[in-house]
């Protein structure tokens, strides 16, 4: 059994047994249920549109640690602390809105679609659409938005961290 090959044969994957159907299926979070003709259909499906065995929660977990590690590696290779960390120093909007950097809708997407390439290519065009027709206010107005806190990292930093609730 080839279970992790991307070019099965139907003659290939009807040899299989059901376990190792069922198998093939789980790797890739598919339906395991049915029978065997089922199965065989859905795994010589998935094969042939190349879809992939999904990652492990351990590998996830190892995924996002290593994302989060990049993530906090400034522009001029500072390393911040982990904004998570920080207990002390989380000024309120109204205490800290002073401090804040210049700041514009525009500055998040572009940050969105360069650390995200192809994750959602008409990110840009919602966020200005819903922008303009003002769901950014209707959610900060409905309370899905609420407090922005401010940390200005230490005292010596050119960064910060801003956080909503």
């Amino acid at each position: 059994m080839s279970s992790d090959s991307s070019s099965l044969s139907l003659a290939e994957v009807n040899t299989w047994n059901v376990d190792a159907l069922r198998l093939f299926c789980r790797k890739r979070n598919l339906k395991v249920s049915g029978n065997k003709a089922e199965l065989v259909s859905r795994v010589f499906a998935a094969s042939e549109m190349g879809i992939p065995v999904q990652p492990s929660a351990n590998e996830l977990i190892t995924r996002t640690e290593t994302e989060k590690a990049r993530l906090l590696i400034a522009p001029d290779k500072t390393q911040m602390p982990d904004p998570l960390s920080l207990k002390d120093n989380w000024l309120c909007e109204s205490d800290g809105l002073t401090s804040w950097p210049p700041i514009f809708l525009s500055d998040i997407t572009v940050f969105l679609m360069k650390e995200h390439p192809g994750k959602d290519v008409d990110l840009h065009q919602r966020v200005l659409n819903e922008y303009k027709e003002g769901k950014a206010f209707r959610l900060f107005d409905s309370g899905f938005l609420k407090e922005v806190e401010y940390n200005g990292v230490s005292v010596d930093s050119d960064y910060c961290f801003m956080k909503a609730r």
